[in-house]
């Protein structure tokens, strides 16, 4: 019997993940990662700056890369595709819905470019943006506990108003690359067409149909008056990404090795798309450990009151699942905090590139963190013992603080590479306690929790520390692709294969593979050191 197909993709930091899912029992069929070559050459980004961006045209041509590898022999029997991407990740856009980035006035301006969720350029913006917020009779920052983020869509555009004019004046308005993608695969050619995802627009834009959308004329107008017109142009109308943005076009069809006509679904936020492909339900808190780190979870509307949860990063009514608000939090570097410490010791390695060759190199480096991973987990403990703080990219949660930056205390001569980095495993880990801790005291439930992303299985070490930290079971994923599962989801949704999110989430979401269970004699120990860390982060309540 033909089988139904539907292909997911994740435009995740560095690279696009695609995968192709039976949509009867969530058979994973073939999956392919492609790196951006921008991204990976470091074009535009300059992280002294906490300043990242991406090539408008490389989301595109890896999207080619992956369909290409993957696609052949199901081709007939894909019915639908859905995507999520990084968010919040604008670029600016001129009249005719083209990124400024793909002009040849601004070929060469990374203002032009896609910016990236995790750029912090816009630190000063954001505090401005949430002080308008407490201060007006309606906070418009709700949707993100009340602090707005150099990570959301506004603080980023009013930065470009205010630093870079050029630029400034070019631009029609601005659109989420997980917007943008199903624009240019379903032929879409201008912004006021466009199929908007609910999502990212009440998660990062301080859209809310409470207050009629977009925060109002006077409002925008104490920021920056030219914000005004240019909010204008935005779409006024959202979809839930579960619906259709339309179908492939004939062009991108060929392009991608697809049939013509098929669904495409409206964009997604990678983290709730990564939820779903977990099967994130009621009581059940999915733990995204990808480069930063999203702890979603959801709880059914009818039992939540009406108040805003500080320190979350995002509370938006019917954004994971319908019926349910769903609430994120998280760590605004996890991964990174890993891959910045193997770049540091693996900084002589560069001068061995042209003696013995970039791929062994390569295979050196991806060797190094399994190796710290098993010279950590073999350590004596020690109460005394380096303590670090994880905030290399700021906090998160769950008390806002881009301005923040890591911290190792208690070295000594005698500290070897696996201590430290032991030292910044367990600072991801109690920045994690924070935040599910901040979670429960407001009144969320959480009975279960699921790891997803690489290193949920690729760190048995990491994932040990969370167990013992958390004091509670923690499962991992079967595949380390959630997000572009929970792309192929909606997909199966978008395309009527089945009648909501809820039931395609049921056929097709992960099983856990594998359960690490707290050590209760751990979990006392590293509490004592827990305290400890609150203390130097200077987190409320710190005992």
């Amino acid at each position: 019997m033909k089988k139904t197909c539907v292909l997911g993709l994740d435009f995740g930091t560095a690279s696009v993940r695609g995968i192709i899912v039976d949509t009867a029992d969530g058979e994973c069929l073939a999956e392919a990662t492609v790196e951006y070559p921008g991204y990976k050459r470091g074009d535009f980004c300059d992280p002294s700056k906490q300043q990242f961006r991406q090539y408008p045209a490389d989301y595109l041509d890896c999207l080619e890369k992956v369909c290409r590898e993957i696609v052949g022999p199901y081709k007939d029997s894909i019915a639908a595709l859905s995507l999520d991407t990084t968010g919040s990740t604008p670029c600016l856009v001129d009249k005719n819905f083209t990124p400024l980035g793909l002009t040849e006035d601004f070929k060469d301006d990374p203002d032009a470019m896609f910016i990236m969720w995790k750029d912090h350029t816009s630190d000063a913006e954001a505090r401005e943006i949430t002080a308008l917020c407490q201060s007006s009779e309606v906070n418009y920052a709700k949707n993100c506990g009340g602090d707005y983020s150099p990570e959301n869509f506004w603080s980023k555009i009013l930065h470009i108003f205010k630093t870079n004019p050029r630029a400034a004046n070019a631009a029609w308005g601005a659109v989420e690359c997980c917007d943008w993608i199903p624009a240019v695969l379903t032929g879409c050619k201008s912004l006021g067409e466009l199929k908007a995802g609910h999502c990212i627009c009440d998660l990062k834009h301080m859209h809310s149909a409470e207050w009629g959308g977009y925060p109002p004329e006077g409002f925008m107008k104490k920021l920056d008056p030219r914000l005004v017109e240019f909010s204008f142009h935005l779409p006024r109308k959202h979809y839930f990404c579960s619906e259709k943005a339309g179908v492939l076009t004939k062009e991108w069809a060929e392009r991608l090795g697809l049939n013509e006509g098929i669904a495409v679904g409206v964009g997604n936020v990678d983290s709730y798309s990564g939820a779903v492909g977990a099967g994130i339900k009621y009581r059940k808190l999915v733990m995204n450990m990808g480069t930063s780190a999203c702890y979603m979870a959801v709880m059914p509307e009818e039992t939540f009151p009406d108040k805003i949860i500080p320190g979350v990063f995002g509370q938006v009514p019917d954004g994971i699942i319908p019926g349910h608000i769903g609430f994120e939090a998280g760590l605004s570097a996890f991964g990174d905090v890993f891959s910045w410490f193997r770049s540091l010791v693996s900084w002589p390695l560069e001068e061995g590139r042209e003696l013995i060759g970039e791929e062994k190199v390569k295979t050196l480096e991806n060797k190094l963190l399994s190796k710290l991973d098993k010279a950590a987990s073999e350590l004596p403990f020690r109460d005394d013992a380096a303590i670090a703080t994880d905030y290399l990219n700021g906090r998160r949660s769950p008390s806002p603080d881009t301005s923040l930056t890591g911290t190792i205390m208690g070295l000594r001569l005698s500290s070897s590479a696996p201590e430290i980095y032991r030292a910044l495993v367990e600072a991801t880990a109690f920045a994690s306690k924070a935040v599910i801790d901040n979670y429960m005291n407001n009144g969320i439930e959480i009975g279960e929790l699921m790891g997803i992303g690489g290193i949920s299985l690729k760190s048995p070490f990491v994932m040990k520390m969370m167990a013992d930290t958390l004091g509670m079971e923690i499962s991992a994923a079967a595949n380390s692709n959630s997000c572009a599962i929970g792309a192929a989801v909606h997909a199966a949704v978008s395309a009527g294969i089945y009648p909501d999110v809820a039931s395609a989430r049921d056929a097709i979401a992960q099983k856990a593979v594998k359960t690490w269970k707290p050590d209760p004699q751990m979990h006392r120990v590293l509490m004592r050191r827990y305290l400890r860390y609150r203390k130097i982060a200077g987190l409320e309540q710190a005992q």
